[in-house]
């Protein structure tokens, strides 16, 4: 069956997804999903700072992925 999926982003004040936060994925599939993020100008140091992004099934919260990303800051 077709599942939805909730992603999230955070490690940075003010970091937010610029686009949808929620992946639609028909059944027996895999989705790619391009993402983009904002931060504030003055939201840390230069250079590359840790973030992370959450992936949780819709319908089953326990269904979930916790994964570490870099976010570049010039």
């Amino acid at each position: 069956h077709p599942h939805t999926y909730r992603l999230s982003v955070g490690g940075l004040p003010s970091l937010s997804l610029t686009n949808n936060a929620e992946i639609k994925v028909p059944a027996a599939s895999t989705q790619s999903v391009a993402v983009a993020l904002h931060a504030a100008p003055d939201v840390g140091k230069k250079g590359s700072q840790p973030v992370f992004f959450d992936i949780v099934d819709s319908d089953n919260p326990k269904v979930m992925l916790h994964e570490k990303a870099a976010f570049f800051i010039r």
